[in-house]
């Protein structure tokens, strides 16, 4: 039968076979769009962390350079040569090399090692500053239409599981019956998917708050209590929001405040309290303290790899020596020829080659490339531990919503961020109407 009631119940029963899942995200179309954009990164729908490969991964095609440098002719006559002479110098050199090479490869998004996720949900469009947002990698989310739909909530689920990040939502909405609502609805739609999805989440109201008004003084609009539409045809609806309007009354004492009423008398102390809700959850020291344990495991490899190789010192000295014999022999054959270069630059080259091979230079050097190669380099670097470290976020003292919270502690968070609840226990009477 089509009535009011078949409908409602038709979106109660579509409303919960998408929380439970019957309905994958994405499956519907959503005709009630919302505004989202993304600071952390570029796409929505592969906000995976950004951080570096291993370091086993990252040392995979790194090659030690053994100091043979070969001749180049006929631009310029530059005899072979070796850089290394002293065993203890070509280790200091390897080590510190393997260590650069391997490290240059390594590196940690700030961001995506955060434990929070940062979003902010507004109800108004244009309101939330996005380079301020883009400080603190947080998304903006602009419902557009006032209340924060089941959409929002499985996107903003779906990102921080993807993250593997806790999630932090900021709510922005007016100080009014239904803005006052608003961060208590989704913190109860993001507690039963965030269960469901095994994702910690924790809600805050950024703006307006009844400590924000009472601080900055902020004036209330009467036009903004206007009479509900049908309220005197005696439409339910209208009706129950006539007196959640009067429940925000004795709760605010003072009519409602627009999102625009803040962010134009007090552009600063908007941005000001937005920002103090987006430091609690950022550590922004932790790319400092990422960059110095990455400083810190690269030096440790150093050290390793030098001990690594100065097991095989006294073979390296010996396969370094003799290919010293060898240049030595090369260079007293090449000196004559290398007078002659003018008169014939590629008949010294034919030759160069040749004295080269007779000298066993290349030979020579395989033996260093031999020894070498027993340090099994890439094993040292493996085993060398970057510990990144905790992200140092305090988080909200008492947010409107913790799913770390037991189910009676979260009850009772719900309660004392209800304005109904404290228009109850308040026993002062009195109409404080402008």
């Amino acid at each position: 039968m089509n009535s009011d009631t078949c409908w409602k119940e038709l979106n109660e029963a579509l409303k919960w076979a998408r929380i439970l899942r019957y309905i994958e995200p994405g499956e519907m179309e959503n005709t009630r769009n919302h505004t989202v954009t993304p600071t952390a990164f570029d796409d929505v729908e592969r906000p995976l962390p950004e951080s570096g490969p291993s370091l086993d991964d990252a040392s995979t095609d790194v090659d030690v350079d053994d100091g043979f440098r070969s001749p180049r002719i006929p631009q310029e006559v530059t005899l072979a040569r070796a850089l290394f002479e002293d065993a203890d110098e070509f280790i200091a050199t390897a080590a510190k090399m393997i260590a650069d090479q391997t490290f240059r490869r390594v590196y940690f998004s700030e961001s995506a090692e955060q434990r929070y996720y940062i979003e902010i949900w507004c109800e108004k469009s244009g309101v939330v500053p996005e380079d301020l947002a883009g400080e603190y990698g947080a998304t903006i989310r602009e419902s557009g239409q006032g209340e924060f739909s089941l959409g929002m909530v499985e996107e903003a689920i779906t990102i921080a599981s993807k993250r593997d990040q806790d999630l932090a939502v900021i709510v922005v909405s007016d100080y009014d019956a239904a803005g006052n609502d608003m961060p208590l609805s989704a913190s109860r739609k993001l507690e039963v998917l965030g269960a469901l999805d095994d994702v910690e989440v924790e809600v805050t109201q950024g703006a307006i708050t009844k400590d924000q008004v009472e601080e900055y003084g902020i004036p209330g609009n009467p036009s903004a209590s206007k009479v509900p539409k049908g309220l005197e045809e005696g439409v339910r609806g209208a009706k129950g929001y006539e007196t959640q309007k009067e429940l925000f009354r004795e709760y605010a004492g003072q009519f409602p405040v627009e999102l625009q009423g803040f962010t134009s008398t007090e552009p600063e102390a908007f941005e000001d309290e937005l920002e103090s809700s987006l430091a609690t959850f950022y550590d922004a020291e932790l790319g400092d303290r990422i960059k110095s344990e990455v400083r810190e495991a690269r030096e440790r490899a150093q050290r390793r790899l030098v001990d690594a190789f100065g097991q095989h010192r006294e073979e390296i000295q010996t396969a370094l020596d003799k290919l010293h014999q060898g240049l030595d022999r090369y260079d007293d054959e090449m000196t004559p020829h290398v007078n002659a270069t003018i008169d014939g630059l590629e008949r010294l080259a034919a030759r160069e080659q040749q004295v080269r091979d007779e000298c066993e230079i290349r030979e020579r050097r395989d033996r260093v490339e031999d020894v070498v190669d027993r340090v099994d380099h890439r094993a040292v670097v493996a085993e060398v531990a970057v510990p990144v470290p905790n992200p140092e976020t305090p988080g909200i003292d008492d947010p409107i919503l913790d799913t770390r919270r037991s189910f009676l502690e979260q009850l009772n968070a719900y309660k004392r961020h209800n304005m109904r609840s404290e228009s109850d226990d308040d026993s002062g009477g009195g109409d404080t109407r402008e």
